[in-house]
Order: structure tokens, then sequence, then C-alpha cells
């Protein structure tokens, strides 16, 4: 055995090691530091060149990968693409300008087994692409919804948000927003949250909302008037009627989608058209009935039974009984627009109920109910407007689209010059 004098002279040696190591570490760590500095220098004064530099042969590698879908020959190059209609002919006469006798050009329309990428272009109704495009794209072959949701969206909005305060602000945080956003996704989006903030500001002026009742618990007599004056009815005050508007707003809808259907089936088979455009009738004399007592309606039901028994048989007959109860579900889901427009208005009154509660106090009191009014409306604001959008686009999806779209198309992303960091004017 070893004995233990064999290791005094190294008694000390680990602790030495261990601090010329600790000693390394922080002089290569400092040489890091000043390294990184260096960089970062180097870096901020080609930061422009380098952005510019990486755009550019991102263009070369997006070249270079599209012609990967090319078929190619020693002396050939046969690309197949898509190109909108309304383009065609100026990309043709583009390639025959550059190419002359050196290029075919060979064009049709998309075959029925092919799946053809789709844009949709809306004037007006742009904004409300954003709806759409949150569903996903309607096929090739079928209608673009946008400019058929979009009053109903906009109606669903100001009933379910129902406010005019709410609206204001609305209005005013997607302008501010509109100036601060670049991209256009998100020029949509805060155009129509200002739309919105527009629908919810008029519904919410026509019910007497204004943060809720504001003019009237805090005594502000002059405005509480004018607002009276303007205002229709109060959903809070009568709730019944403002339930019988939802579901008839509803039904419209409902027909004017069965409509667009029946329209779309026509299309494809005549007859099958006819019965549902027989439905559709049987909608409206139903509703008819049922809401403004009319004794033709009855009538006009049974000539709408005999077209569907005629030209889809009793089986069809059977058939759409069966799915006239499924509107009844359909209808009553409107319903959900009342009950968001109520939340609204209650939450904002009791949020006015603690702001006078607190005012009342004496040397803070003006401080609390400052914070809890701008806090309380604030939030309100942020989950009644989400809430507004949800169930007003959820209407769309479900309710609307579901009577004639089936949606899975493909957008069309054409092949451009995409650049990530920079701008070219």
């Amino acid at each position: 055995a070893l004995h233990n004098d064999y290791f005094k002279d190294y008694k000390d040696y680990p602790e030495k090691e261990y601090r010329k190591i600790e000693s390394s570490i922080r002089r290569l760590e400092e040489e890091e530091r000043k390294i990184r500095e260096r960089l970062y220098s180097i870096a901020d004064s080609v930061k422009e060149i380098l952005l510019f530099l990486y755009d550019e042969l991102l263009i070369e590698y997006n070249k270079i990968k599209g012609f990967e879908f090319a078929e190619k020959s020693r002396a050939t190059i046969a690309l197949a693409c898509w190109i909108p209609a309304k383009y065609a002919e100026i990309f043709k006469n583009e390639l025959e300008k550059s190419f002359g006798k050196r290029i075919e050009i060979f064009m049709r329309e998309p075959r029925k087994d092919e799946k053809a990428p789709v844009i949709i272009e809306n004037k007006f109704a742009e904004p409300f692409e954003t709806i759409t495009q949150i569903y996903g794209m309607p096929s090739y072959n079928e209608l673009d919804p946008t400019p058929y949701l979009a009053p109903f969206f906009f109606i669903f909005f100001g009933f379910a948000l129902g406010d005019a305060g709410y609206g204001m602000l609305l209005i005013i945080l997607s302008v501010l927003m509109l100036k601060r956003v670049k991209t256009k996704t998100a020029k949509k989006l805060f155009n129509l949250l200002m739309l919105s903030g527009f629908a919810a500001f008029i519904f919410g002026a026509l019910t007497n909302a204004w943060f809720g009742n504001f003019f009237e618990r805090f005594s502000l007599k002059a405005l509480g008037n004018l607002s009276e004056r303007i205002s229709i009815f109060n959903p809070v005050e009568d709730p019944i009627s403002a339930l019988y508007l939802a579901i008839i707003l509803g039904l419209i809808q409902l027909i004017f989608g069965t409509a667009i259907g029946a329209y779309k089936a026509f299309k494809e088979n005549k007859k099958l058209g006819i019965a549902k455009f027989a439905f559709t009738l049987l909608l409206i004399s139903l509703s008819m009935l049922i809401f403004a007592k009319l004794e033709f309606a009855e009538l006009l039901i049974i000539a709408s039974l005999l077209l569907i028994a005629v030209f889809s048989g009793i089986k069809g007959l059977i058939s759409e009984l069966y799915e006239l109860l499924g509107y009844i579900g359909d209808a009553l889901s409107y319903s959900r627009l009342l009950a968001l427009g109520l939340a609204t208005a209650v939450i904002a009154m009791v949020v006015n109920e603690f702001s006078a509660m607190f005012l009342s106090m004496p040397y803070i009191g003006i401080v609390l109910a400052s914070l809890v009014f701008i806090i309380g409306h604030v939030f309100n604001l942020i989950i009644s407007s989400l809430g507004a959008f949800i169930h007003s686009s959820r209407l769309q999806f479900v309710e609307f689209f579901g009577k004639f779209m089936e949606g899975g198309g493909k957008i069309f992303k054409p092949f451009r010059r995409k650049r990530k960091y920079t701008v070219v004017k």
C-alpha cells in the first residue's frame, strides 16, 4: 500500500487546476464577447446589403425550384402552369414578344378531374374574404361566398356586440392598427374589424346602448334623451322582440343559402334543381304563415309540396320534409345573437354600477371609479368582440355554407418574386 506522505505534494493540485480552468473560461468568454461585438458592428454596417443579397438569392432559388416541375430534354423545356383567365392573353403576348417563334403556347380550361386553384377577388366585400379564407376556399366550380356572407356577417356582428360605445372604440383601434400593419392579410382583418365596429355602433345606437347604460346611470340627461330618440327598442327590456328579430334574420340567411344551393343543383340536374327551388318556396311560405299570418301562404305550401313530389318523387318529398326539421334547429341557432348581445349589455351595466359605487367614496373614489370603468369596459370589449366574431363566423360556416358550399379548394399562389426582408419600388 502507498503511504499518505506520497500524496502530500499533490494536496493542492486539483484546486490549482480548477482555478486555471476557470481563468481560461473567463478569458475565452471575454474574447467571445469582443468577437460578438465586432461581428454585430460589422453586421450593422452591411445589414442592408446582406438582406438584399438574401432576397436576391431567394428569388434565384425559387426560379430553380420552379423549373423542377418542368419536363426537359437536351433542346426543349415543357412547362405547365395555372393562370387566371383575365391575364391569359397578356401572359401569352408577353411570352411571344420575348421568345418569338422559339415558344409554343397551348391554353385550355381545367378538366373536371383536375383540382384547379382558386382566386377570389371582391371589390367592395374584400375585407370579408378573411371569413371565407378562415373556413377554406371554395372549389373551382363553386361560387365565391364572400359577397353573399358580407351583409349577414355585418348585421350579426352588430347584433352580437350591440353597443355604440364599443363600436366607436373598435373603429378607432382598427384605424390605428391599419396605419401600423403592412401585409395585405392584416389590412383585410383590420378593415373587417373597422366595418364590424360600424355595425356595432349602428345597432347600439338603435338599441340605446352606449357603454351599457352609461348615460342613464351617470345622469347625463341631455345625451340620454338624444339617445332615446334615436333608439328603436331595447333588447334588455324587450328580449322577446330581439329573439324574434334574431330568428327572422337567421331564416332570411337560411332561405338565401338554400336558394343558392338550388341554383347550383339546377345547373347540374334540372329536375333536382326545380325540387330544391320548390323546397326554398316551402321555407318562404312557412315563414310567411308563422310570422305574418298570411292566408295565401297555405296555398304556396301545398304548391311547393306538390312540386317537390313531382320532380323528386315521394322519397324525395319525405327526404325534404325530414330536412325541414333540421331547419328548425338551424333557425334557433341564431338565438345566440340575442344571448351575446344581452351578455355584453349586462356586463357593461355591472361595470357602470361598480364604477358608480366607487365614485361615491371620498378622496380616492374618482380614481378607483375611473380604473374600474376603463379596465371593466376594455375587458368587456375584448371578450364580447371575440365572441361576436367567432359566433358570427360560426353561423356562416355551419348554417349558411352548409346549404350550398362544399369547399376544399386550394388558393392560387402565383409564381413570382418573393422578398422576405426588402421592398423594391
